[in-house]
């Protein structure tokens, strides 16, 4: 609600990632991060990226997720664009250097009337 316009990342947001498919260091708490999320149309074999990165606290090592994927679909009238996320490949990027991935599902919505 109320996220980035396509400038993002803005505004702070907080994020919970799943237990049950996230490692456990990094799922299972409300992590406060940024989010970036745009649609690439037709121009990439993807529809829509959506990235979120934090930073520990006591710390200057970010950790970034990235999700590409996902099947759009956009409500003309009302313009809200929802994004269904099915076993969409999410890569992690750690402070250290490792990458790991997991598969996720989830529907994005994005309505400009909401703020």
């Amino acid at each position: 609600i109320g996220c980035c316009p396509n400038a993002g990342p803005s505004p702070p947001y907080t994020m919970m990632l799943s237990s049950e498919i996230f490692p456990t260091e990094i799922s299972g708490r409300a992590l406060e991060g940024f989010i970036f999320m745009n649609n690439f149309g037709r121009k990439l074999p993807w529809a829509y990226k959506v990235s979120f990165w934090w930073t520990e606290i006591n710390s200057a090592d970010t950790t970034l997720i990235i999700v590409r994927g996902g099947e759009t679909s956009l409500e003309k009238i009302t313009k809200i664009l929802t994004v269904t996320f099915t076993q969409d490949t999410c890569w992690i990027y750690y402070p250290n250097g490792d990458v790991d991935t997991v598969y996720v599902d989830f529907e994005l919505i994005r309505d400009p009337q909401r703020r």
